[in-house]
């Protein structure tokens, strides 16, 4: 019965269905009706469509051991509340995107991560939902050997704590020669700037100056010029201030 039921009511293949048996072949001591319980949440509670739960099932195949109510609902309220998740699809997208989270401690996991993350981004709340939207899988890697090492080295030359989401999924040589091109971008940035600071400080300044004169009775025009007699030219004054 589990068979078929995966095989025909949830369209895996058969090499599909032999990989999560390798993952977990405790899965046939399971009844029919506990793993559909476990589904019919996904399906309808959540609202996740058939690909997603063929993808939750897949990668992370144990959840079908777990208590519904007391451990399965607990870790998606968790993660819905403590990351802001109200929308029904960004829940259903870090889940999907990363099905093995609902098989981590909430104590022993999965907080120690969000707080630490919540922390490095100044108990900005917006940006770790942003952040776990952009890489779900983010809270799947270990908190002393992979996300906290990264980010120091991040957030040591200057770059926006939100690189993580890049940052964390590279390779340790790649992760260095992406750092190194990042950090002499902001060197460069850095000097530039200075420059042209420095170039506006020592640019001379205009002086300014104030032309007032005294005003004089109009005069008679011949061929579009003023001409002024000599008593109106002695009293013409005109003051410069610097």
């Amino acid at each position: 019965p589990i068979a078929r039921f995966f095989l025909s009511e949830l369209e895996f293949s058969p090499i599909e269905f032999r990989g999560i048996l390798l993952k977990f072949p405790r899965l046939m001591t399971h009844s029919t009706f506990k793993i559909k319980h476990v589904v019919g949440y996904f399906r309808y509670q959540l609202g996740m469509n058939a690909v997603q739960v063929k993808r939750v099932l897949f990668q992370a195949p144990q959840v079908v051991s777990l208590d519904t109510e007391n451990n399965l609902v607990a870790k998606v309220e968790f993660l819905q509340n403590t990351l802001g998740l109200d929308s029904g699809d960004d829940l259903r997208k870090v889940i999907s995107g990363m099905p093995t989270l609902i098989l981590c401690s909430i104590e022993n996991n999965l907080r120690p991560k969000i707080e630490y993350l919540l922390d490095v981004l100044g108990g900005n709340e917006a940006e770790l939902r942003q952040v776990v939207l952009t890489l779900p899988t983010l809270l799947g890697y270990s908190l002393e050997k992979r996300i906290q090492p990264r980010m120091k080295r991040i957030i040591e030359i200057g770059l926006d704590p939100k690189k993580i989401t890049i940052g964390i999924t590279m390779k340790d040589t790649k992760f260095d020669e992406w750092l190194l091109k990042k950090k002499n971008k902001i060197e460069y940035q850095g000097s530039s700037s200075s420059r042209r600071l420095h170039k506006s400080s020592s640019q001379p300044q205009p002086v300014k100056s104030e032309y007032i004169e005294t005003s004089l009775p109009p005069d008679t025009y011949s061929g579009g010029k003023v001409k002024l007699t000599e008593e109106q030219r002695k009293a013409r004054i005109v003051h410069w201030k610097r």
